[in-house]
């Protein structure tokens, strides 16, 4: 699957929109909590052993005890394509060890006629198949003995997903079940699941037949409706002459997902196979078994929360979708392209008669309008996804045409004024002046900014190893590898002191994503580093280490100095609070910290970071929350298990139950031991299960 880089914006203002969504309306025939999930869950497995050695009587069992409060319908998200029997080695084992008829002792423990008897008896399951993609395409007719296969009234569907190879239940079970749907849930490719897969083109018997997902079949069957009244017609699916909602062309729904404030009831599967749970809980429900433990590999990235919910909750989802015909739809391209246009035409024709910064300011004024109003207002009351960021692209297009316009017929003194100054100030400094020539003077404007300080630990005791020429010639190679990473950027080196760094990000350019810049750069420079030291010890030269902090916050940025000389630069407490941060970095023995303020800015699903402590700085009234940037997320299995267990730690602490954090901060140290703040957590877990009325969440850094 591939898309553009205006589908990827797109991607992600849709993504916000579901964000900015505590409740779903939209869900009034059927409501979530219509829908209950049964899960395979860590308690489960913790009271029956490993997945893989269950019986499928304990699924017969808990099918059984599910029908008996008469549900409207069970899906299963659970393959059974394999026998529930012993591989083919344990007979040779029993064979060589003597005994008679393994065949039959083997048959004997297997479960399978159970779990058919219950699936039978319930009348109402739903099973599901998955497709092989490495098998090519069968020549077995599964249509009418396995499958309920359907058409919409088309030829052919060209551009949905291909049914390739069904790997079905074992027939017997598959036999005994109400429909056997498709299991697939393809995500994009940033692995967020945005859209559901509900049909799938199946080649069978020469001719070109539809398969659908089993929620799909769920729905049929709550509605009462047959599949030769469903059509398809211009993209849209119709029940007789009723429109219900949009397809798109490949087969697939955007999914309407929950609010971020609601969730389905999950009912782990050990309380139904063992009875705790009533019945009657399960009274005139959808009911859905699938699995959310973690290594069972069925966790999914959806866009409506940074973390991941399991897969039935997709599958729980699309079927609440389907009972309340509300999927997301797209507005159509002819009426989406005609807002845009009128639009635009409105700001070109209001630029003409506006000066630069008031046309720019307009430009903003209607852009945050545009975006804030999708968000809150239309999105949430419609579903509907409109092209936001193609009218944002378009409005800023507008813009920068009508500046270009004006730079080549209005705006002559400014490049010769341009021209005068690049020779002396940088040219971020520069663009400053032309833009605002009363920057000239001394004075500034506060601002939101990210502010970086690097520094080389042991500098002193480093320098007296070396001659001084060797000494500068390893510091000028050492910074220069730095600034490299923070002028590609977009931040401004404010100054070297010394061996030390101080960057700033957001000013005099203005960005959004400062805090992501910065962090991009400090791991960039950690990486810079690795090389560098490579090279030094090449040389027979120690090598360097560096310590790194990052704090957002409001600071002053302008000219400071007199008025003959200045510099452009930031001051203020947030200012300081980033240099502090850089030499709590010795504390901790890490090399990247950022303050909360810096991770509340972020683009939080792109970085991996290991929540710290609260800490007390020296010289500030105010505790900073303190996070150390590790990596990238996409290489966070590289940090398994220690940051898992990290995590659990730190959230068992929090919550003050001291026992379970104990563990995990003990199972960090055995993991990644000589780590300072792991002994500080043991420590204080030690003490405030002793003394819990002594619990305090914030560690005193007494020194600067």
């Amino acid at each position: 699957m591939t898309y553009s880089p205006l589908e990827r914006m797109e991607n992600v203002v849709v993504d916000l929109g579901y964000k900015a969504r505590s409740f779903n309306q939209d869900f009034n025939n059927v409501s979530k909590d219509d829908i209950i999930i049964v899960t395979i869950d860590n308690e489960s497995i913790e009271k029956l052993g490993r997945v893989q050695w269950w019986p499928r009587k304990f699924d017969a069992q808990v099918i059984s005890n599910i029908s008996l409060g008469n549900p409207r319908a069970i899906g299963i998200d659970f393959l059974y394509t394999e026998s529930d029997t012993l591989p083919f080695v344990y007979r040779q084992l029993l064979t060589e060890k003597g005994v008679e008829n393994p065949e039959k002792i083997i048959s004997a423990i297997s479960t399978d006629n159970e779990l058919e008897k219950a699936i039978e008896a319930a009348e109402n399951v739903y099973l599901s198949f998955y497709d092989d993609h490495e098998k090519n395409q069968s020549n077995i007719n599964y249509c009418g003995s396995h499958l309920l296969c359907f058409d919409l009234g088309l030829d052919s569907y060209p551009e949905f997903y291909q049914l390739q190879y069904p790997v079905l239940p074992v027939e017997e079970i598959g036999q005994a079940a109400r429909s056997v749907g498709a299991i697939e849930m393809p995500s994009e490719k940033d692995g967020i699941i945005r859209k559901y897969l509900l049909f799938q083109n199946y080649e069978s018997a020469g001719k070109n037949r539809l398969v659908a997902n089993f929620p799909f079949y769920m729905w049929l069957d709550a509605m009462g409706w047959d599949t030769n009244a469903l059509s398809l017609k211009d993209n849209n699916l119709y029940s007789s002459d009723r429109k219900l909602f949009q397809i798109n062309k490949n087969g697939t729904v955007w999914i309407n997902w929950l609010g971020t404030e609601e969730e389905f009831r999950h009912i782990s599967f050990h309380k139904v196979l063992s009875g705790i749970i009533p019945p009657e809980v399960f009274a005139d429900k959808y009911v859905f078994i699938g699995a959310e433990a973690s290594g069972l590999s069925d966790m999914k990235s959806v866009p409506y929360q940074d973390g991941q919910i399991p897969g039935v909750d997709v599958h729980a989802n699309a079927f609440l979708n389907l009972m309340n015909t509300k999927p997301v739809e797209k507005l159509s391209s002819t009426k989406s392209w005609m807002i845009i246009f009128l639009a635009i035409f409105s700001l070109i024709y209001a630029f003409m008669y506006l000066r630069s910064f008031q046309s720019l300011a307009l430009t903003s004024l209607f852009l945050i309008a545009v975006f804030s109003g999708y968000l809150l207002l239309y999105f949430p009351s419609t579903s509907k996804i409109f092209p936001v960021t193609a009218l944002m692209l378009t409005a800023l297009l507008s813009f920068v045409l009508t500046v270009v316009y004006r730079y080549f017929t209005e705006e002559r003194e400014k490049r010769q004024l341009r021209h005068a100054f690049s020779r002396y100030v940088s040219s971020t400094v520069v663009d400053k002046i032309i833009k605002d020539p009363e920057s000239l003077k001394l004075g500034g404007t506060k601002r939101i900014l990210t502010v970086l300080f690097s520094d080389i630990k042991g500098f002193t005791s480093y320098s007296e190893k070396l001659d001084p020429q060797m000494l500068v010639s390893i510091l000028n190679r050492y910074l220069d590898s730095m600034s490299e990473p923070i002028l590609n950027y977009y931040g401004t080196i404010d100054k070297f002191i010394g061996d030390a760094i101080f960057a700033i990000f957001g000013a005099p350019l203005d960005t959004d994503d400062h805090a992501d810049q910065a962090c991009k750069v400090a791991l960039e420079m950690v990486e810079r580093l690795a090389v560098l030291n490579t090279e030094l010890e090449s040389e027979k030269l120690p090598p360097l280490e560096i310590g790194i902090g990052i704090n957002t916050g409001e600071m002053t940025v302008g000219n400071v100095g007199s008025s003959k000389r200045f510099d452009y630069t930031a001051i203020g407490d947030s200012v300081n609070l980033g240099s502090r941060i850089e030499g709590l970095t010795r504390y901790y023995h890490c090399m990247i910290l950022i303050s909360g303020s810096t991770w509340e800015a972020c683009t939080q699903e792109e970085f991996l970071v290991r929540k710290l402590a609260k800490v007390k700085v020296y010289g500030k009234g105010k505790n900073v929350l303190i996070y150390q940037l590790i990596d990238y997320a996409t290489k966070r299995d590289q940090y398994e298990p220690w940051l898992s267990e990290w995590e659990n730690g730190i959230s068992s602490f929090e919550n003050l139950d001291f026992t379970t954090a104990l563990k995990s901060f003990i199972e960090c140290n055995n993991l990644m031991a000589n780590d300072p703040l792991t002994k500080e957590y043991i420590n204080r877990c030690q003490k405030f299960e002793i003394e819990p009325e002594s619990f305090n969440d914030v560690i005193d850094m007494d020194y600067k």
